[in-house]
């Protein structure tokens, strides 16, 4: 979201969730996760990333994260 890109620098990803991270550099305060999980095949970029073959059978899982205001 355009409103936290401010604080995208000092988000680490060695230690704590960086949707906690977020919520004490934001001062956001998360209410609701929904989280969706599907089957899908690797693309080319994101198996290189992996180190996996293309069209690999992978898990995506994406979180959405809520404040009060939605």
């Amino acid at each position: 979201h355009p409103r936290f890109g401010a604080h995208v620098p000092a988000l680490r990803s060695d230690h704590e969730a960086l949707f906690s991270q977020l919520g004490r550099l934001a001062g956001l305060k998360v209410v609701r996760v929904e989280q969706e999980i599907q089957a899908v095949a690797l693309s080319a970029p994101e198996a290189a990333l992996l180190h996996a073959r293309a069209r690999a059978p992978a898990l995506r899982i994406l979180r959405h994260y809520f404040d009060a205001d939605g």
